[in-house]
């Protein structure tokens, strides 16, 4: 008997720990940025992810409507009598929340970002956050697991003892929208919560969520213990200041880490870019140095101590320094409204070799002009590319003819054509394409433009109807400039 009261005694102690370690609640936010149905689907979906359920007790998505429907019912119960005032005041509590996932659809540059954050809603901190490049709104459905994974890791960690870090919206210049500079100082926000040096405070449309929530629950909806903890947010000890500079033809992202109390300068760093978009890459750099720790691509879910990061192990998917990634969430579809084009990338075994594979399977519609390929406009790329040469890669098709066009600013709106050159593939085997900048040609029609390297936007790969319509199919692998 005295054994089995010590077991169970052991087994409820253990089971009593393990439900302590989850947090209290969870309201996730519809998406802003984009369509309204868009964001309330991407919030609803992570609702269902099963690594932030385990993460909380309880998990609430706030739609637009929620909150409405939520004061609907209570009045009716209460102007009705079906209820007393213990259940109205159960409807109230059904949307308080230690914790607010809010993200948003943006742009920068000429880059589509998806931005989530995780915040404490008592101390209107940062504790984790994701942003991830795509094409097309259908693509974030399948980067909603990875991203749910990465905020619930962060959910158990204490930052109690970390000093506090401000992250304002960047300084821009005034012809860059206002949206970019929060895009800007989100990613960043993002990276250095991840890196676990700072309790990180944004300073955003993230915390705007939370503060709503905050008055919300002041409001009477929540119990006394939470109004008593709901605080006004914890004070920064320092303040990042984010700025967009210009030096002649030079641009620089710039990051300078000030102290709150005096104003004083406390450390500052600097990186170059070509284009807004390029933010994506550069900004993990300045969060690196800002922090002290390896901050990783954002589809990583693990930094590496900056003192590793030459020796840390790489993914299946690490290139070098002059491969065109083939990943899913840069590469877009680009066709004539007529045409069609399914494309996929994933890892292939091709003659005995694990590769990433880019797959096009098109179908060009009939008449003049139509055209059905793939862009990349990364900002990343474009870089690669004005420092090359020539570009190289490895096809596997079905015997058709292709053409690999280099896109420049100058060629970007109509009024002159892009230059390109034909390749053609072999049916059933690998053909090596290799295409020097210097063959690249203009079609004949279109304004006429000199190639310039420093213009170049990023690469297409596609058919026209010179080369003949209906079906097609090929894979592009091993992509790199030289």
């Amino acid at each position: 008997m005295k054994r089995t009261t010590v077991f169970l005694t052991l087994f409820l102690a253990a089971a009593c720990a393990l439900f302590a370690q989850k947090k209290e609640s969870l309201a996730i936010f519809s998406f802003t940025g984009g369509n309204a149905s868009d964001g309330e689907a991407i919030a609803s979906s992570l609702t269902r992810q099963a690594s932030l359920r385990n993460a909380f007790n309880k998990t609430t998505l706030i739609t637009r409507n929620t909150i409405a429907t939520m004061n609907f019912e209570s009045r009716f119960q209460r102007n009705s009598g079906l209820t007393d005032a213990d259940t109205i005041f159960e409807l109230g509590k059904q949307l308080n929340a230690s914790h607010v996932i809010a993200g948003y659809i943006t742009r920068l540059g000429e880059r589509n970002l998806v931005v989530v954050s995780i915040m404490d809603i008592e101390s209107l901190q940062q504790i984790a956050g994701d942003y991830r490049s795509y094409g097309t709104i259908e693509e974030i459905d399948a980067l909603i697991s990875s991203i749910a994974q990465k905020l619930s890791a962060a959910v158990p960690k204490n930052t109690n003892a970390l000093p506090g870090l401000s992250v304002p919206p960047f300084n821009i210049s005034s012809d860059v929208n206002q949206n970019e500079a929060m895009a800007l100082a989100q990613i960043l926000s993002c990276d250095l919560a991840n890196s676990g040096k700072y309790a990180v405070l944004p300073r955003t449309e993230s915390i705007d969520k939370v503060m709503e929530e905050q008055k919300r629950q002041r409001s009477g909806v929540t119990d006394q213990e939470r109004i008593k903890r709901l605080g006004a947010g914890r004070n920064a000890q320092y303040v990042l200041s984010g700025s967009v500079q210009k030096l002649g033809n030079l641009n620089k992202f710039a990051v300078d880490i000030l102290d709150i109390l005096d104003g004083s300068f406390i450390d500052g760093y600097e990186e170059r870019y070509t284009s807004l978009s390029q933010g994506v890459e550069v900004i993990p750099k300045l969060a690196s140095q800002v922090s002290g720790v390896k901050v990783s691509s954002t589809s990583a879910s693990v930094a590496q101590p900056a003192a590793n990061a030459q020796t840390a192990s790489t993914t299946s998917t690490a290139q070098s320094v002059n491969s065109i990634r083939l990943a899913s969430n840069e590469w877009r579809v680009n066709k004539d409204s007529s045409s069609t084009v399914n494309i996929n990338v994933g890892r292939e075994n091709i003659n005995g070799q694990e590769k990433d594979v880019l797959t096009m399977d098109i179908r060009l519609a009939g008449g003049e002009p139509k055209w059905a390929g793939v862009a990349n406009w990364e900002g990343a790329v474009a870089e690669k590319l004005q420092r090359a040469s020539g570009i190289r890669f490895k096809a596997l098709g079905d015997g058709k003819k292709w053409a690999l066009i280099i896109p420049m600013r100058e060629t970007g709106t109509g009024d002159g054509g892009t230059h390109r050159l034909d390749f053609t593939t072999q049916r059933g085997k690998v053909a090596d394409i290799d295409i020097p900048f210097s063959r690249l040609k203009q079609p004949e029609w279109g304004k006429r433009v000199t190639f310039n390297k420093n213009s170049v936007t990023g690469i297409q790969i596609e058919r026209t109807n010179n080369h003949g319509s209906g079906a097609a199919t090929i894979k592009i692998f091993d992509l790199e400039v030289y």
